[in-house]
């Protein structure tokens, strides 16, 4: 029996999308490595990890902090810029913006990173690579704020949306569940085998306290002293009283299904 593929051992849509577009993909050999350090921070879809980075830029530490290697993004800014080279595209994101004692950052999913290793960008690239790792401890809320979000279309606090509600969905939010479990082992199993402990964030300690939370997190990163411009945060939970009696009822409805299994 065919074992379906471990996340970690996928190459996703994006990468093959952008292998065919890129002229030069893989890293030359005699390309000189990047003297900066990269902030790499990983997430899966909904564990806050938006709000973090956004936490992070606004201390003036930290630049960038987006998402720059989503295909559409990226494809357009190498034409603006004019570079045909994956490396040369990262070296003017990382150019981009230069001031004073800044670190480099961005938000990268798994497939995005696995990218970079078969490219040679890490190590052979980035030698410098300070991981972070966002992470929701309760898969149930991320998952019900998934489905909300693309329902709705409403991916951040201040966007407009579709408008329309959201629709309570058991199976849509059980197979996003089971998803974020495999992501998230997934994402375990690559910093073991890369040997790495990444600075962890759990999405919940955060919202505790964001601005002492952002101070460690810079800190851990390189970047102590680094305090947050609250002047410049536009993003707010966005959990309400929809996303719990979401969560209440495919809990319910879970462990009746569970019971159920041996019947």
């Amino acid at each position: 029996m065919t074992r379906p593929p471990f996340p970690l051992e996928q190459v996703g849509p994006h990468e093959l999308k952008l292998r065919q577009e890129i002229a030069e993909f893989d890293l030359p050999t005699a390309v000189e490595p990047c003297p900066d350090p990269v902030t790499i921070l990983l997430f899966t879809n909904r564990s806050g990890s938006s709000m973090v980075a956004e936490h992070l830029r606004a201390t003036g530490r930290f630049r960038g902090m987006g998402e720059p290697l989503n295909p559409g993004f990226m494809l357009s800014e190498m034409e603006s810029a004019g570079v045909a080279s994956l490396h040369a595209y990262l070296r003017s994101r990382i150019d981009r913006n230069r001031a004073g004692d800044s670190l480099f950052g961005m938000k990268a999913s798994l497939q995005q990173v696995t990218m970079l290793l078969r490219a040679g960008v890490i190590p052979g690239y980035f030698r410098d690579v300070r991981w972070a790792y966002v992470q929701r401890r309760d898969l149930v809320a991320q998952a019900v704020s998934f489905v909300i979000a693309s329902q709705t279309r409403r991916w951040e606090s201040f966007a407009a949306g579709s408008g329309q509600g959201a629709e309570y969905s058991f199976e849509q939010i059980r197979r996003k569940v089971e998803a974020l479990s495999m992501q998230n082992a997934a994402i375990n199993a690559f910093f073991s085998v890369l040997g790495v402990e990444p600075c962890r964030v759990t999405y919940e300690n955060f919202c505790l306290d964001p601005l002492a939370a952002t101070a460690q997190l810079a800190t851990r990163l390189g970047m102590p002293g680094a305090r947050v411009d609250t002047a410049a945060l536009r993003r707010r939970k966005q959990r309400d009283d929809t996303n719990a009696a979401f969560c209440r009822q495919f809990r319910a409805e879970y462990l009746a299904w569970l019971l159920a299994r041996s019947q």
